[in-house]
């Protein structure tokens, strides 16, 4: 008897003191809005310790915040949220514990509720635009407490819970037996924390390619659609996706190693599915100034969530390869399937409302997510790619490396800029040979479908075709010179239509470029593919992880950038006409010819120096 009191005056004393916590806590932050960490607290609370502990923290944190809380309706929401936090972290306590990216994106829905349970009490008393006009005046606290929840737990849920756990360690009645039978299952599932099995394989291969089918459609589809809407002007709007992926994919990685890659998977997904939505939704509602504030949002957060949701699920891949040394074929496999949504959101978007592309997107976000929650984990290296500091160090001083790196990485960097930029190509046309610029041509969207498939079958044709290693360089050349030969195709229509008049001209020039098109992706897949090899013989295979990612930022950042700005010049800084037009492909040809000769002389001299020291 004298022992369960004990246990109950210590159960008393734990909730007094977490529940004061929490007051102080929401006292000192009752002016930053969206400042909350009461649902967090609870979660862990109720998932380490015993449901009593949760419960008496629930009741006394809600009903205190009666009396800091106003209007009445706010401290009333905040109780129904602490308690529906409390029902589902101890209902489902055990479902929690054996999935814990659970915890994350119940968090995140959570969140969502508080505000959420205001607008409808409100709506209760009086009507719809007071209830709305309530609600988006929160807006601010809306988006703060949505993005405190997005990145709080999986930055320290772990740590938070291993704090509680070990102050309450020797207190055995204070924790509950779900958390003691969960560590005993996790030190269990150490030797045996991944599956060999090929379903697993499968279904993972397939969140991938669903998820680089819904990334190329994203960049093909929203600059057709901001056209349309905002202006060809606003296009430029898209340069924020890689801006905000280069800087964000260094902090998904980082965060995938605290936590794991299903994790930041799962986050990014549901993240993404945020993107999409508020850009969809710019597309759809009718208020201007909401709707351009949430075309930038939603472009921002694409960015960040693209950043680490496919390369994260390569790794995935790549680390099964490894492990069971099977043949690293995932680039091929995305190439040939990356292209398969395209045509159908352009044909969706064309015969029906926007409302069902946008569905489409989640739909096939949902299918993703669940995958993820629900499919084996496959990876066991949690580094596929090994990179140090002393990588980067050798790639830099290696002035051969150097020279063919931003020399050959022109062509890398255009083409990934006409990922998103072939639209602006498509606006021109012409009239009596006099070039103008048609942004509302009911056409458009075929000719972009049409663009971005022979893009893709050109991309696949280069994986299809095989070569033995020593024809590489050889190779690597006939890459450089179709890409050349594909601008020169375009500078020389740019001189033809000057001095000659002909029939169909527009048909010839939306012809060309699908064709130019197609010839750029087979090349780009040709010089990508041959690189690597010359890329072997400069380094060690232990060294030349950082010649590969330096490789990859000059090619798909930097140049992608200057092409960009390039296009921008020409097309919204300036009036584009014949001359412009002939200057930028004139430009554009003369670059490629001249890095063409450059490749040509490097690696010339480059295989000539390895032969003698042979």
């Amino acid at each position: 008897m004298e022992n369960n009191r004990q246990k109950i005056i210590l159960k008393i004393t734990i909730s007094s003191l977490i529940s004061a916590f929490l007051t102080v806590f929401n006292l000192i932050t009752i002016y930053l809005p969206g400042l909350d960490i009461s649902y967090f607290i609870i979660a862990i609370i109720c998932i380490v310790l015993t449901w009593d502990i949760g419960f008496f923290v629930t009741i006394t944190t809600s009903f205190l915040a009666f009396l800091y809380k106003a209007p009445v309706f706010d401290a009333i929401s905040y109780f129904i949220t602490n308690f529906i936090t409390f029902i589902i972290f101890v209902t489902f306590r055990k479902a929690i514990l054996n999935n814990r990216s659970l915890i994350y994106i119940l968090l995140i829905l959570i969140s969502t509720l508080y505000d959420t349970f205001i607008f409808l009490l409100w709506l209760t008393i009086s009507d719809i635009q007071t209830a709305t006009s309530l609600y988006l005046a929160k807006v601010v606290e809306i988006h703060v407490l949505f993005t405190l929840y997005l990145f709080l737990p999986i930055l320290t849920f772990n740590k938070v819970e291993k704090v509680i756990y070990k102050i309450n360690l020797r207190l055995h009645s204070t924790i509950n037996k779900n958390y003691f039978a969960y560590l005993e299952k996790k030190e269990f599932l150490k030797m045996k924390k991944f599956s060999d099995k090929k379903i697993n394989y499968i279904w993972q291969l397939t969140s991938l390619i669903i998820s680089t089918n819904i990334l190329f459609a994203t960049l093909a589809f929203i600059p057709f659609k901001i056209n349309s809407i905002f202006g060809y002007q606003h296009i430029l709007l898209m340069i924020l996706i890689p801006i905000f992926m280069l800087f964000m994919t260094p902090v998904w990685m980082k965060l995938k190693r605290k936590t794991n890659n299903k994790i930041v998977l799962t986050h990014n997904c549901v993240g993404l599915m945020l993107a999409i939505s508020l850009v969809f939704l710019s597309f759809i509602l009718k208020n201007p100034s909401l709707n351009y504030a949430l075309l930038v949002l939603g472009i921002i957060l694409l960015g960040v969530f693209f950043a680490g949701f496919v390369p994260i699920n390569i790794e995935i891949i790549k680390s099964y390869y490894f492990r069971n040394q099977l043949k690293n074929k995932v680039n091929k496999i995305i190439t040939l399937t990356c292209f398969v949504l395209v045509p159908i959101v352009f044909l969706l978007d064309n015969h029906l409302k926007t409302i069902y592309t946008m569905s489409l997107f989640l739909l096939l976000l949902s299918f993703v997510l669940l995958i993820l929650i629900s499919n084996q984990n496959i990876m066991s290296d949690g580094n596929v790619l090994h990179v140090t500091k002393d990588d980067f160090k050798l790639a830099l001083k290696s002035k051969r490396f150097l020279a063919i790196t931003f020399s050959q990485n022109f062509f890398v960097g255009f083409e990934k800029y006409l990922e998103y930029g072939l639209i602006f190509l498509f606006f021109i046309s012409f009239d009596n040979n006099k070039l103008i610029t048609n942004f509302y041509d009911p056409k458009l969207y075929l000719y972009i479908i049409l663009g971005y498939l022979f893009k893709y079958l050109g991309r696949a044709l280069g994986y299809l075709f095989k070569w033995k290693e020593d024809k590489n360089i050889a190779i690597n050349y006939t890459g450089n010179c179709l890409f050349t030969f594909g601008l020169f195709a375009l500078l020389l229509f740019s001189v033809v239509v000057l001095f000659m008049n002909f029939e169909n001209i527009n048909l010839v020039y939306k012809i060309l470029i699908i064709a130019v098109q197609f010839i750029l992706g087979f090349a780009y897949v040709l010089i990508k593919r041959s690189q690597n090899f010359v890329y072997r013989s400069l380094f060690k295979k232990n060294n030349i992880n950082g010649g590969f990612i330096f490789d990859h930022i000059i090619g798909n950042v930097l140049y992608a950038f200057i092409s960009y700005i390039i296009f921008a010049i020409f097309f919204v800084a300036i009036q584009i006409n014949n001359y412009s037009f002939l200057i930028m492909n004139a430009l554009l040809f003369l670059t490629t010819l001249s890095i063409t000769i450059c490749n040509f002389s490097i690696k010339k001299n480059n295989l000539v120096s390895d032969t003698n020291s042979k």
